[in-house]
C-alpha cells in the first residue's frame, strides 16, 4: 500500500511549510520532487498526472506545498526567490537524511522553476533530470539556469504564456541537454481558453512526453503542436 503522509516543517523566516511525501510499498531508490506554481497546486491536472506517472514508474514523490501570505514576510520578488529556494532545499535535505536515493527528477511549474537553479548545483543532483513546466524564462536566473543546465532537461510551455519570449527560448534550445515542446495558443496553465477538449489533449501529450523522458526514450528535440 502506498504511504502518503503530510508533514510540516519550519520554512523561510520560520514560517510553517507543508509537504507531502508519497512512498511506494516496495523500497525505491528513485525520487521525484514536484514544485508547484503560485496559483497552480499539485492537485491541478498537469502536476497531478505528473505525480501519477512517476509513481507508475516506481518513483517516490515529494510535493512541496509552499504558500506565502502576509504573515510569511515575503515583501519583494527577491524575498520570494529566496523563500522558494530555501524551502525547496530545506525539505529535500530533510528527506535525504531519512532515506537514500540514487536517482532524482525535479519537476518545477512556474515559480517552482526558481528553485531549480539552486537544486541543480547540489552534488547529489549532478545526474538528476529536470522538467521545466511553463518556466519563468523572463527571469534572468531561470533563463541562465536553463541555458547553461548540464543535466538532461525537458521544457513545455505555450506561446501565449506571458513568460514566453522566443529570443530567450531559442537561446535555451541551443543547449544540447534541453528538449522542448511549445504549444501554440496555450496559456500559463497549459490550457487553451474556451477549448476544454484541446486543453485535455495538451495534458495527455505532456504525460506521454514525460513517460518517454523518464524512461530515456526521448532522444530528439520537439517543437510541436498537439
Amino acid at each position: 500500500m502506498i504511504d502518503s503522509r503530510l508533514y510540516t516543517t519550519s520554512g523561510f523566516h520560520d514560517y510553517p511549510l507543508e509537504y507531502r511525501w508519497v512512498r511506494l510499498p516496495e523500497h525505491s531508490d528513485k525520487h521525484a520532487l514536484i514544485l508547484r506554481g503560485a496559483d497552480y497546486s499539485v492537485d491541478n491536472p498537469v502536476l497531478y498526472y505528473a505525480a501519477s506517472q512517476y509513481l507508475q514508474q516506481s518513483y517516490d514523490v515529494l510535493q512541496i506545498n509552499y504558500k506565502y501570505d502576509n504573515k510569511s514576510k515575503i515583501d519583494t520578488t527577491d524575498d520570494l526567490m529566496q523563500a522558494i529556494e530555501y524551502d525547496s532545499n530545506k525539505v529535500l535535505d530533510e528527506i535525504c537524511r531519512t532515506k537514500t536515493y540514487k536517482t532524482f527528477h525535479i519537476i518545477g511549474k512556474s515559480i517552482g522553476t526558481i528553485a531549480c537553479k539552486s537544486l541543480m548545483n547540489k552534488k547529489e543532483m549532478a545526474k538528476a533530470k529536470f522538467v521545466w513546466i511553463t518556466p519563468l524564462i523572463k527571469n534572468k536566473d531561470v533563463y541562465h539556469s536553463m541555458k547553461n543546465c548540464q543535466q538532461e532537461s525537458y521544457c513545455i510551455m505555450g506561446d501565449k504564456d506571458p513568460n514566453y519570449k522566443k529570443i530567450h527560448l531559442d537561446k535555451i534550445m541551443d543547449n544540447p541537454n534541453m528538449l522542448a515542446r511549445i504549444i501554440p495558443e496555450a496559456n500559463h496553465a497549459l490550457e487553451l481558453p474556451d477549448n476544454p477538449a484541446g486543453s485535455i489533449d495538451i495534458t495527455k501529450e505532456f504525460i506521454l512526453d514525460l513517460k518517454q523522458f523518464i524512461t530515456a526514450e526521448m532522444a530528439s528535440k520537439t517543437v510541436n503542436t498537439v
